[in-house]
């Protein structure tokens, strides 16, 4: 796959999929806004320079060929980094968005706790080959969607493989005790609710009332069901929405923006490329340019993307 000739306007040098999930890989010096995903994804820095990460507030360090395992509802960013040198036309990493096909293949991988280990790994030499194989293979005119498959998987399993090696089991949770608890009517509401009911929580005008909580007491709740605030939740389910529709004919760009609750188009934009480092038009084009064989069209977050 040759570098795309928008490369200049998106952090993505590449981006493709299949039945493993998406890959993506990113320029040096890219910068992306704090969100989540509700998959599990490898972040694997390739670049020489120190790749910063901020994980659930906190700011990590990933050197090269370092790997970092994000977990569902993890809230990630990659700040600005003083001083750092950018380099827009160079391989600054690699980023997995895992599939649950993929996800079974490896073992199980549940959400991580506010209280666990950081899961990064450093890559061994061999996986360092198989990374830099892999990219090799992204950039060539006609990837081969067998050996991009076979590349992520190898890439992902091991990374997650060896971070669940460092990780202290945490015991089941007495799902009878909790069936019936506020804390889990709150959680199920958030997996089921539509954009809609999730706009209303993320603004707290229906959480607290229709609890009958305070406004404090519902964010307590809603963070320790979903592990998220409820503006984070809600920015993630409408982010997997967008990918949905813009890979999609159906809808105009116009459309989608106010499917999607915002109130002009220039705000859906910046959500985009705040979020993601492309445009909406810039996502529908890149994915519509794509062979069908390397097409993200997984659901992640209940959103074909």
């Amino acid at each position: 796959m040759s570098i795309p000739t928008d490369a200049h306007d998106s952090p993505h040098l590449c981006y493709c999929g299949g039945d493993y999930g998406r890959v993506s890989v990113m320029a040096s010096g890219v910068e992306l806004a704090d969100h989540a995903r509700d998959c599990v994804q490898v972040l694997v820095n390739m670049h020489q320079e120190p790749l910063p990460v901020r994980l659930n507030g906190g700011l990590h360090r990933l050197d090269q060929f370092r790997a970092l395992v994000i977990h569902p509802r993890q809230t990630y960013a990659i700040p600005p980094a003083p001083g750092r040198a950018r380099h827009p036309g160079q391989v600054g990493s690699i980023l997995i968005k895992a599939s649950p096909l993929l996800n079974d293949s490896a073992g199980p991988v549940g959400h991580a706790g506010d209280d666990d280990p950081v899961d990064m790994i450093t890559l061994p030499g061999p996986l360092r080959a198989d990374a830099m194989q892999l990219v090799a293979e992204l950039f060539r005119a006609g990837p081969d969607p067998r050996a991009v498959s076979q590349g992520v998987r190898t890439l992902y399993q091991a990374a997650v493989v060896r971070s669940l090696e460092n990780r202290t089991p945490h015991p089941a949770p007495d799902t009878a005790a909790q069936a019936n608890s506020l804390e889990e009517r709150v959680g199920r509401d958030a997996r089921a609710g539509q954009l809609r009911d999730l706009e209303d929580f993320a603004a707290f005008r229906r959480g607290a009332g229709a609890y009958g909580v305070s406004e404090r007491y519902f964010y307590t709740l809603f963070r320790r069901a979903t592990r998220m605030t409820p503006r984070a939740y809600y920015n993630m389910r409408r982010l997997d929405a967008a990918f949905a529709l813009l890979a999609g004919e159906a809808k105009s760009i116009f459309e989608i923006t106010y499917d999607l609750g915002f109130s002009a188009p220039p705000h859906f934009t910046r959500f985009m490329k705040s979020n993601t480092g492309w445009t909406p038009s810039e996502y529908r084009r890149r994915v519509r340019g794509m062979p069908p064989s390397l097409r993200p069209h997984f659901a992640c977050g209940g959103a074909a993307a």
